[in-house]
């Protein structure tokens, strides 16, 4: 598929853009993650390719950070959409392009570490929950 570059392949890397800027906005964040990491992006142009990385991760980061405080089933969509990123963004890693693989190689150490730091905060959270009340209580006085 060859795409001219002020055609449509430019509409769909201002909606990226807009995507990633605004993702406070979107009604259902994981499902643009979702159409971020088609498997038919890597027929688009490599600079937008490369925007297509860039938004989504933010898009993850706006989900994670939200999701910070919020229920169990909205750390397990988190976890989903953080499965969905770890399988697509391999084959993107190896992609002509050097822009485009740099930012896949990139996002993912940037999802995998989130992880993994969410994942250490669940077992303190969990190993001193029990001392959280008293911390509420006790507050020493400044001087």
């Amino acid at each position: 598929m060859k795409m001219e570059k002020n055609g449509v392949c430019e509409v769909l890397y201002a909606s990226a853009y807009v995507c990633g800027e605004f993702a406070s906005l979107l009604e259902d964040a994981g499902a643009t993650i979702d159409s971020l990491l088609v498997k038919e992006v890597t027929n688009l142009p490599g600079h937008i390719q490369a925007v297509f990385i860039h938004n989504m991760l933010k898009i993850f980061g706006f989900m994670s950070n939200k999701t910070a405080a919020a229920d169990e089933a909205g750390r397990a969509k988190l976890d989903e959409v953080r499965n969905r990123i770890i399988e697509a963004l391999p084959s993107v890693t190896l992609s002509g392009d050097l822009e485009v693989q740099e930012r896949a190689v990139g996002a993912l150490a940037v999802v995998e570490y989130v992880f993994k730091q969410r994942k250490k905060v669940r077992r303190l959270r969990h190993r001193f929950e029990p001392f959280l009340p008293l911390s509420a209580i006790y507050r020493p006085a400044h001087g």
